[in-house]
């Protein structure tokens, strides 16, 4: 069986009929092992950047978490039915990752804004993006796995500038 990776784009998880577009794709490959990679919506990795650049300026980081979360629950309103088990899960998700979120700010805020903890902070856009998606393709009656990439990607110790082992 054939192994297809597709990789999405933050400019194709913008709306309802992008992720329609996604569905499209993936049944143009049903019959293919797929393997789903998603960027951050677009736009989110410049606020996780700004914020943790600017953890000080209290205002900046309430803003900028306001509108990473309202992003992230305008696409899960839109591609889920209200109430449903998709839509609960996924909100639940994003709930919890943001709180993981606000805690990694505090200690940006304590520590500094050091490699390792830009690098992870960064993941966040992914993560949350890619579980959205998982959801989406469940609640599609299509098969599907969410497995991190930091649950399979291993790299060296060079924050900022890291290699695949």
């Amino acid at each position: 069986m054939t192994i297809v990776i597709m990789k999405f784009g933050g400019s194709c998880l913008v709306d309802e009929k992008a992720f329609l577009r996604i569905l499209k794709i993936t049944g143009d490959y049903a019959h293919s092992k797929n393997i789903y990679v998603a960027s951050a919506l677009n736009g989110i990795t410049d606020l996780l950047l700004g914020t943790a650049q600017n953890i000080s300026n209290v205002k900046i980081l309430d803003k900028n978490m306001a509108i990473i979360e309202k992003r992230h629950f305008d696409i899960i309103e839109q591609i889920f039915e209200e109430g449903s088990d998709h839509y609960h899960k996924t909100k639940d998700f994003i709930d919890k990752r943001l709180s993981d979120l606000e805690d990694v700010f505090a200690d940006i805020r304590e520590f500094g804004l050091e490699p390792y903890y830009q690098d992870y902070i960064l993941s966040f856009g992914e993560i949350l993006s890619t579980y959205i998606l998982h959801q989406f393709l469940l609640s599609r009656e299509f098969d599907s796995v969410y497995i991190p990439a930091n649950k399979i990607i291993i790299t060296n110790d060079e924050f900022n500038n890291a290699y695949p082992l």
